[in-house]
């Protein structure tokens, strides 16, 4: 009786370890999507009380409250539109949808906005 009340209770400690946290906060290279995927910068990944956020370098918000589902590693989110020419001027909000590989890895659909056409990236964790 005692040893299956201590595996229960192993059991239970891992499972909450495995999906204490859905993302590593830090940094993240992003690539584009294409046949031969190539970087397109670095962006930091923080936690606050409405999810994750993503910033590129510059500080600009990319994808704010970013939720993870534990039960089949999906995540939503609300992704920040700029102009692609200086003074990169925030133009807009999208909606984003992806998938959270694991800790380390994932990948982001923007959905289509009034001048954006929408567009897939995907995130390798780089350092803390």
């Amino acid at each position: 009786m005692f040893k299956s009340i201590l595996y229960i209770l192993i059991l239970t400690i891992i499972i909450t370890l495995v999906q204490g946290q859905a993302l590593q906060v830090g940094n993240y290279q992003r690539f584009q999507e294409g046949s031969c995927p190539t970087l397109s910068g670095t962006f930091i990944v923080s936690q606050d009380s409405f999810g994750y956020q993503m910033v590129n370098s510059k500080g600009m918000n990319v994808i704010a409250n970013i939720t993870v589902d534990p039960t089949d590693s999906s995540l939503v989110g609300v992704g920040y539109l700029y102009n692609v020419n200086p003074p990169y001027q925030f133009t807009g909000l999208t909606s984003v949808k992806g998938i959270a590989y694991n800790q380390y890895m994932l990948t982001t659909t923007y959905y289509q906005a009034s001048g954006f056409s929408g567009a897939t990236y995907y995130f390798q964790f780089s350092s803390c």
